[in-house]
């Protein structure tokens, strides 16, 4: 390595140490206290070294949602970033240490990059430190400091390089690195595959059609052997995401997607710990939509297109405005790419001075394949960045190369005669410009310090399912299970909880069931789920709970047999289930739910939004009835059948709306309408539920089976019981003979 890119990298090696003080000094114990998110990274990059020096075949078989298959492609998994992460977890055999090893890695290496290409480019040292800077540290990058994948844009820019150095000089080494570096990247974040992939389209077309690419040139042949050779790569790895969004319907819904896209305003936008901006311009910002580059990189960012501009005007040229000429291809390439990326970060609809627009995004979200399992548009402000990025280092070049040369300069600037001064100043304006410093922190245990009663797991010999209470029945608290995941990085036990980027339905139906423990229904799904023991950490509940729950549990000490008590952690063991919902899982034999035959509904009517009630029997999954509002008792859902017929029972098809099963629930027939009587259930309603979301979790169902068949014609669901948060809704109803 050259000693000035040696220097270069020490540069942002201490860059990156003050920039995110104090972590340099927390490492091995502290991760960015930001939810539960960088503790789920550090759980994938420990699952991927484990598997991948153990049982590299069963990769995605994580340990977390038992039993469901697949589990590491509900979320990122940052295969390329546990390459880096796996010698320093190998030899520490501390997770959080390889976590923030990869966190730092991320911003050295993003810069470095970013300074050996645009010095490429411009051929100027200090210009490609400026760029590196911008890219390396904007507040794009600290509004994500909690996600890892994000934060994992290093390759970026080597890809870039190396296509660069691929167009001019056609070699094959060229074309590997160029490969390598896409393939690293992809490997590291699926968001920043499926963007990278289109910008280097887009990159490429607009500078063929710039510098007028001879399309018989022998380059073409070699793209098209690196397209070749990424889908044969990321193929087997993108398997399992395709198969996950298909067996459990994970796509975003298009609502969901606009909600998460940016505005125009955004890219104003910082987080509130930005110490220059963040007062000023936090109320810019929006959840994933912290977009503002910083105002010396658009300013040079514009130059750069400005000077371009002016240099096609000049008829003489100078070596320093060949450079310029030279590089027009390479600008307006860089130009559009930022451009379009801005677009596609506002999402599927662009809303313009009071006009609403469909935007190229939902092209993408239909058309292409990905795009259905990605939730934010707005982190396509991250292209935008990078390309900002290099056209700041143009934008920077004259400044760099003219300054002190004229009398005049030497006259009033001669304190900045040297690149070097400037450089150092226009950096440390960039650097007070993105100081978040200090950095919130959140100290994990590790080692010896986890809680005893995972150390107690990690010595039982076997595979076996385990599940920890409590569950957070609000959604927003959710985050905190992500405790649960990091410490099975200690034990590697199955665990039926689980967080990640995706939950399959059972998990969702548990964190309602769980409420009401211990009673029969929540204690036979954990049976029926073959769950070996069971760990209520009580230091989470206020004291008189935990007094009731504990006399609650003696009345099940048939099934729920106290073994040991760590601390304040108790371990329940439980009695094995013979037969049922476990013996199915493991044959893997779909049990199947569907009623012999159908009744024919005539009508359906709600007391809530009964205008809607027809979704909930048009035959369509996609579509369904809802009360709008949270559940409450005098809720009612109403089926008249054409004839008085017998019925069996009737199934309510949740689809993708788990969280909206009806809590508590009451069935009435009549005959006339007017005079009702209540229909006898068989037990277990909720069990087929839970069931059915493991066989069928596309649209699991709750089945209300009658104790004996009933003459009837008028079926009314009553809602009996009340949730604050969960409206109640129905995407399909059937009732059976």
């Amino acid at each position: 390595m050259k000693s000035s890119h040696l220097a270069v990298l020490l540069i942002f090696t201490f860059l990156t140490f003050g920039l995110t003080y104090p972590l340099v000094f927390r490492l091995n114990s502290s991760v960015f206290a930001a939810y539960g998110d960088p503790l789920l990274t550090t759980w994938i990059l420990a699952w991927d070294v484990h598997k991948l020096f153990t049982d590299p075949q069963n990769l995605f078989q994580a340990n977390i949602f038992y039993p469901y298959k697949n589990v590491l492609a509900y979320s990122e998994n940052l295969l390329a970033s546990s390459l880096l992460a796996a010698p320093i977890l190998l030899l520490s055999q501390n997770p959080i240490l390889a976590h923030n090893s990869v966190f730092l890695i991320s911003f050295i290496l993003s810069g470095f990059g970013t300074y050996l290409l645009v010095r490429h480019l411009t051929h100027n040292l200090y210009a490609g430190v400026f760029s590196g800077i911008i890219f390396a540290f904007s507040p794009y990058k600290f509004s994500h400091l909690g996600h890892l994948q994000l934060l994992t844009t290093q390759w970026i820019p080597f890809c870039f390089l190396f296509l660069h150095r691929l167009l001019e000089t056609h070699r094959w080494r060229y074309l590997f690195l160029f490969w390598l570096f896409f393939i690293l990247q992809a490997l590291s974040s699926s968001y920043y595959a499926l963007f990278l992939s289109l910008s280097l389209g887009i990159w490429l077309v607009v500078y063929g059609l710039i510098s007028r690419m001879d399309l018989r040139s022998s380059i073409w042949g070699k793209l098209g052997g690196f397209v070749i050779l990424s889908v044969l790569i990321l193929y087997p790895v993108s398997r399992p995401y395709f198969k996950v969004q298909e067996e459990m319907g994970f796509t975003r819904t298009l609502e969901e997607v606009k909600l998460f896209s940016a505005d125009l305003k955004n890219y104003l936008g910082v987080p509130h710990f930005n110490k220059l901006y963040g007062k000023a311009l936090v109320r810019f910002a929006k959840t994933e939509a912290m977009l503002f580059p910083g105002t010396l990189a658009l300013l040079f960012a514009g130059l750069g297109i400005l000077f371009m501009v002016c240099h096609l005007k000049w008829r003489t040229i100078s070596p320093e405005r060949g450079l310029f000429l030279k590089s027009v291809p390479v600008i307006g390439a860089y130009g559009s790419m930022v451009i379009l990326a801005g677009i596609l970060s506002l999402g599927p609809q662009l809303h313009l001075f009071g006009i609403t627009l469909e935007g190229p995004y939902g092209i993408l979200y239909h058309y292409v394949p990905g795009f259905k399992g990605l939730r934010v548009p707005s982190r396509w402000g991250m292209m935008v960045s990078f390309g900002l990025s290099v056209l700041a280092g143009y934008g920077v070049l004259p400044l760099l190369r003219n300054i002190g040369g004229s009398e005049r300069n030497k006259r009033y600037l001669s304190f900045l005669r040297t690149p070097f001064l400037v450089c150092a100043l226009l950096s440390a304006l960039l650097v007070m410009e993105y100081d978040s410093t200090p950095l919130s922190l959140h100290k994990v245990p590790i080692g010896e310090q986890i809680p005893e009663v995972y150390q107690w797991l990690a010595k039982q010999e076997g595979d076996f399912p385990i599940f920890e209470l409590p569950l957070q029945s609000n959604l927003q608290d959710y985050w905190r299970e992500a405790h649960y995941v990091y410490f099975s990085t200690y034990h590697w036990k199955k665990l039926i909880n689980g967080y990640s980027g995706f939950s399959p339905p059972l998990a969702i139906l548990l964190h309602q069931v769980m409420e009401a423990f211990p009673d029969e229904t929540s204690i036979q799904i954990l049976q029926r789920l073959g769950t070996q023991y069971l760990i209520i950490h009580s230091e989470m509940y206020p004291p008189w709970y935990v007094r009731r729950l504990l006399q609650d549990l003696e009345c099940f000490d048939d099934r729920l047999i106290l073994r040991d008590k760590f601390g304040r952690d108790y371990l329940y063991e439980i009695k094995a289930f013979s037969t049922g919902l476990k013996k199915g899982l493991e044959n893997e034999k779909p049990i199947n739910l569907s009623p012999r035959s159908l009744q024919e509904i005539q009508v359906a009517r709600s007391n809530y939004n009964s205008e809607e009630a027809k979704l909930a029997v048009d035959g369509n999954l996609k579509t369904r009835w809802t009360t709008r509002i949270p559940q409450k008792p005098d809720m009612y859902f109403e089926l008249e059948l054409k004839n008085i017929s017998p019925v069996s029972g009737v199934l309510l098809d949740m689809g993708s709306s788990m969280p909206e099963y009806p809590r508590q629930f009451q069935v009435e027939v009549s005959t006339d309408g007017s005079h009702w009587e209540s229909a006898n259930l068989l037990p277990g309603s909720l069990l087929s539920l839970a069931e059915s979301a493991i066989q069928i979790p596309k649209h699991p169902r709750l089945d209300l089976a009658f104790a004996q068949p009933i003459e009837t014609k008028f079926i009314r669901i009553s809602q009996t019981g009340q949730d604050k948060q969960w409206a109640w809704s129905i995407h399909e109803i059937q009732v059976y003979p």
